[in-house]
């Protein structure tokens, strides 16, 4: 699909200056907007670092997951809130600040988890091809962002949101459900 240059062209000279600029002034905050929520995910992530090492470290890597399994239901509960609660737009941004950086937390721990549980069950000689299986079965999970873009546009951002809460908690009953099944079954 291409675009036709001069069409774009006459378009924008036909905006008024006042259209420009308003227009122009939108885009700059949507960009501003957009580098505080990425900084505060980025920083997230870098400030949980050694809260999550300390955690894996004292009570085992698997530990850890289970925990940042639990709180990964945390974001999406705040995210139909702060939709829910119809903020201001002066609050919307805060607020979704601190939802990002939680959310960099919580990608951080599971990284964090992830591999270090690999690291603990894998032999040493091989590590590198169980840390290659990982990465070549998590690669799918890296379009999931994309099927929320479509859900979001097809219901709603809420709708998303529950979704995401729906699939946490399910993957944690299996999760119980397993080792329920594992700890009362009668040895074979």
């Amino acid at each position: 699909m291409s675009v036709d240059r001069q069409k774009v062209s006459q378009w924008w000279f036909s905006l008024n200056s006042i259209q420009r600029s308003l227009l122009l002034s939108l885009l700059i905050h949507m960009l501003v907007a957009l580098g505080i929520l990425l900084g505060a995910q980025t920083a997230g992530s870098l400030a949980s670092n050694p809260f999550w090492g300390r955690l894996g470290d004292a009570y085992g890597k698997l530990a850890l997951l289970r925990a940042v399994g639990w709180l990964r239901m945390i974001p999406p509960l705040f995210a139909v809130a702060i939709l829910a609660l119809d903020l201001p737009p002066s609050f919307l941004l805060a607020a979704f600040s601190v939802l990002f950086f939680f959310t960099g937390a919580l990608i951080n721990g599971m990284a964090i988890g992830f591999l270090g549980y690999l690291l603990e069950i894998s032999p040493n000689h091989r590590r590198p091809a169980y840390s290659g299986y990982f990465n070549a079965l998590a690669a799918p999970a890296a379009l999931l962002p994309l099927a929320g873009a479509l859900i979001s546009d097809l219901a709603s951002l809420t709708a998303v949101f529950a979704a995401a809460i729906a699939a946490a908690l399910r993957s944690e009953e299996r999760r119980v459900g397993k080792e329920c099944r594992s700890r009362w079954s009668p040895p074979h």
